[in-house]
């Protein structure tokens, strides 16, 4: 039993379930799949007071530990209960081209018919705020713990050279390096933990990376260009930050 080593943050539709399932590949690394269906955790938001230290330590085992809960970045309850009780532990927080994961955010909530047409006021008023990336970076994250702890993982990077982004994430968590091929999967759309059987040939090994397919629609024409002007001084606060522009973000 132990804290895991490392948390996943967020941020939603950004590839963080294909970036779970890659990181539980590696044989040092173990996804707190131990006795729990979900990868989806939740410990550090509103499991905290109700299951206790016990069942969350108990869901971890081997030399490098892992979780995944995509609303802790914005959540300070949750980041700072966190640095509180594992205050060495390293984050990771995914990030995509805003106007697609707020799209796709919304197609996921329109196929559950909770959303109606979409529009900017119903954009600016429900998807807007999780796509402005290093306003949660400084006001939350920064707030709690050190630069050096939190990984910044660009989606579009992780899908145009799967195999050189995770070496970088291995080599920020301190895990030996694993090269494998890489196949576009479809995404599971369950919370239920997936099963990797269909990842492991015939001597149980490993046989490539998952990356995300599109699965959505993209937005296109005009709200597209309104929505990329909305993030533009936004996105330059990420770029700033990173150090390099996410050149795909641009169109």
């Amino acid at each position: 039993m132990k804290f895991p080593d490392f948390i996943i943050i967020g941020a939603a539709k950004c590839g963080t379930t294909a970036l779970w399932m890659n990181l539980d590949k590696h044989t040092e690394i173990n996804m707190g799949r131990k006795g729990y269906s979900s990868i989806e955790v939740h410990f550090w938001g509103y499991k905290f007071w109700r299951k206790g230290f016990d069942w969350y330590k108990n869901l971890f085992d081997g030399s490098i530990c892992g979780e995944k809960s995509v609303d802790y970045w914005i959540s300070r309850k949750s980041l700072r209960l966190m640095k509180q009780h594992i205050p060495n532990v390293k984050l990771i927080l995914c990030v995509r081209n805003p106007v697609d994961r707020a799209y796709s955010n919304y197609q996921m909530h329109q196929r559950a018919n909770k959303v109606g047409r979409f529009s900017f006021e119903l954009f600016k008023r429900q998807y807007a705020r999780k796509g402005k990336y290093y306003k949660h970076i400084e006001e939350q994250v920064l707030n709690f713990f050190d630069k050096d702890q939190l990984y910044v993982c660009v989606a579009e990077h992780m899908k145009k050279n799967t195999t050189e982004e995770m070496r970088k994430i291995f080599k920020f968590l301190g895990a030996k390096d694993l090269v494998l091929e890489t196949r576009e999967v479809p995404g599971d759309r369950t919370k239920r933990a997936p099963t990797l059987g269909a990842d492991l040939d015939l001597n149980r090994t490993q046989k490539y990376f998952r990356i995300w397919t599109k699965g959505h629609n993209t937005l296109k024409g005009p709200m597209r260009k309104q929505l990329l002007e909305f993030y533009r001084p936004h996105n330059k606060k990420l770029f700033d930050y990173l150090g390099y522009e996410i050149k795909e973000w641009n169109k």
